[in-house]
């Protein structure tokens, strides 16, 4: 998913916590992904990246069961063969 996207997505939930100003969220979330940041700072793009495995949640709430299952399988279909 990207950058546009998740600030989209921010915007339409209207949380409480969320900044409504589409420039500050993406300032956020750089500084989440580690953008310009030190080491020991946030490091989300760099958990993602080292991830074995990812699950896009913005599918249709009435797929997530059936991709969830297929994604599991995977895994162990893999962890049978370590």
């Amino acid at each position: 998913m990207g950058e546009e996207e998740i600030v989209k997505r921010i915007l339409e939930r209207k949380r409480d916590m969320d900044p409504t100003d589409p420039d500050e969220i993406r300032k956020r979330l750089r500084r989440d992904w580690g953008v310009n940041e030190p080491p020991e700072g946030q490091q989300v793009g760099l958990c993602v990246r080292r991830a074995d495995y990812c699950f896009d949640n913005s599918i249709p709430m009435e797929k997530v069961e059936g991709e969830f299952l297929k994604l599991y399988d995977r895994i162990l279909e893999k962890n049978k063969t370590l």
